[in-house]
C-alpha cells in the first residue's frame, strides 16, 4: 500500500510472465487510469510473447533455432534485454548469464526422470553456455554459437517492468506500485510498502520508493533424488545447481538489474557475487541463509526499509544442495 495522495488510487491485476502481475497507480481520473493500466498490461503481453521460451514462435525461441547460423535480426527489445544481460554477466563475474539454458534443460530432464545427469553430461553443456557464446555485433543482430541457448527467465520480469515504468512517466503518473508475484516489484514515488514472501513463507514488510526490488530464493522450487533436495537455480559456470538454501533480496535502480543480482547472489558460492554486489553503483542487496543473520550491503537499510523475518527452513530439514555427481 502507499501513503495517501491527491487523485483516484486504482489497482488490478492480471496473468503474466507465469505469474500474477499486480498494479497499483494514482491517476488524476479513473479514465487516465484506467487507460495507463491497460497500456502496461498490453506491453506486458507484447513482451511475453517476444521474449518467452515457452513460445516456439516467439523471437527468443527463433534466435535459439537458428544458434551457429551466425547473425540474425532480432527487435529491438530482444536486442537491448540481450545487451543489458550481457552487461549483467560481466558485472556479476558470470553468475547471472542467460545462456545458461543448456544447462537448465538438462537438470529440468534429470529432475524429471528422477536421476542425476552424467558427468558427461554436465561437461557437454557446461561447453555451451558463456557469455562468450553470444555475440551482440549491432544493427539490430544477435548471434549464439551451436548448442547455444538463451534463457530469459531471470531477467525477463525486471526489464517488463522497467519499460511498463517508462510508459507511466509518460503518461505522468508519478506514483504507481507494479508487482510480479511477490519476486519483482518496481515503485514509482515513496511510501510504498509490501508483504515479501519467500518459498518458505512471510520474509517481512518492505517500504520502499523510486526503485525495483527482486527476491530470490533457492527454495523456490525444488525436486527431490536420492532424498537430497535440488534446486532450481543452476550455476552457470560449475554446471551444479546451487550449494545451500539461501534467500537474495536486490535493490536497484532498474528491474533488470535487480532481477540479475538476485539471481547471481544466489547462484554463486562464498562471498564473491556479494562483494561484487557492494561495489556496483546503485545496487543494494541483502543476503541470507538458513542460521545466519541476514548481511546486507552499507545502503540497503538507507534505500528499503526491511523488517526481516526469516523464510522457514526447506521441508523435513533436508539440504537444499547435492554432491556433485
Amino acid at each position: 500500500m502507499a501513503e495517501d495522495a491527491p487523485g483516484v488510487t486504482l489497482r488490478d491485476g492480471r496473468p503474466l510472465m507465469g505469474t500474477l502481475l499486480e498494479i497499483t497507480l494514482v491517476a488524476e481520473s479513473e479514465a487516465s487510469g484506467r487507460a495507463a493500466m491497460e497500456e502496461c498490461f498490453a506491453l506486458g503481453a507484447a513482451l511475453e510473447a517476444e521474449l518467452s521460451n515457452y513460445d516456439a514462435d516467439s523471437a527468443v525461441s527463433r534466435l535459439n533455432a537458428a544458434a551457429g547460423r551466425g547473425p540474425q535480426p532480432v527487435p529491438p527489445h530482444l536486442a537491448r534485454i540481450l545487451q543489458e544481460a550481457q552487461a549483467a554477466a560481466r558485472a556479476t563475474g558470470g553468475a547471472f548469464d542467460v545462456t545458461v539454458g543448456p544447462l537448465l534443460a538438462l537438470w529440468k530432464k534429470a529432475l524429471l526422470r528422477k536421476a542425476l545427469p552424467a558427468p558427461g553430461e554436465i561437461a557437454a553443456a557446461r561447453d555451451r553456455v558463456g557469455p562468450g557464446r553470444l555475440r551482440l555485433p549491432g544493427g539490430g543482430r544477435a548471434a549464439l554459437a551451436a548448442g547455444a541457448q538463451v534463457d530469459l527467465g531471470g531477467i525477463g520480469k525486471g526489464y517488463a517492468l522497467d519499460r511498463m515504468g517508462e510508459r507511466l512517466a509518460d503518461r505522468g503518473i508519478a506514483r504507481a506500485l507494479l508487482n510480479f508475484g511477490g519476486s519483482s516489484l518496481l515503485a514509482r514515488g515513496d511510501g510504498w510498502r509490501v508483504l515479501l514472501r519467500g518459498a518458505g513463507g512471510e520474509i517481512g514488510i518492505l517500504s520502499f520508493g523510486g526503485r525495483s526490488v527482486s527476491v530470490s530464493d533457492s527454495q523456490g522450487e525444488f525436486s527431490e533424488i536420492g532424498g537430497r533436495l535440488y534446486s532450481h537455480i543452476v550455476d552457470p559456470r560449475s554446471g551444479q545447481p546451487v550449494a545451500q538454501s539461501a534467500l537474495a533480496i536486490a535493490v536497484a535502480e532498474s528491474g533488470a538489474q535487480a532481477e540479475a543480482w538476485s539471481t547471481a547472489l544466489i547462484a554463486a558460492p562464498g562471498q564473491a557475487a556479494f562483494a561484487r554486489a557492494r561495489a556496483a553503483p546503485g545496487v543494494e542487496v541483502l543476503l541470507w541463509r538458513p542460521g545466519a543473520a541476514p548481511e546486507a550491503s552499507p545502503g540497503f537499510h538507507a534505500a528499503a526499509s526491511l523488517n526481516f523475518t526469516g523464510p522457514r527452513a526447506a521441508p523435513g530439514g533436508a539440504p537444499v544442495a547435492p554432491d556433485a555427481p
